[in-house]
């Protein structure tokens, strides 16, 4: 997979302004880039409604049982993966 460059985060935010969510459209006009690849910068990355806040304390307190394993959250954001406990 090859990286999205500056230009490419600047091209698709002016398409989207423009476009909306019409991936399709909007990945025609970037070169290389498919439209579920568009769909998923800006989702992940680029969209204003992306919650870039710290964790809070409850957050990084907070426990999340993801399959077999358990996600804890330490003071920096960071995660640390144990194998979990519970039978599924």
């Amino acid at each position: 997979m090859i990286p999205w460059t500056l230009q490419e985060d600047a091209q698709l935010r002016n398409l989207h302004s423009s476009h909306g969510s019409l991936w399709n459209r909007i990945s025609e006009q970037i070169n290389n880039r498919t439209a579920r690849q568009c769909a998923d910068r800006w989702h992940n990355y680029l969209s204003p409604n992306i919650n870039t806040t710290p964790l809070t304390h409850f957050e990084r307190q907070m426990n999340i049982a993801d399959g077999q394993e358990l996600l804890v959250f330490d003071e920096t954001g960071g995660v640390q993966t144990y194998p979990s406990t519970n039978e599924p």
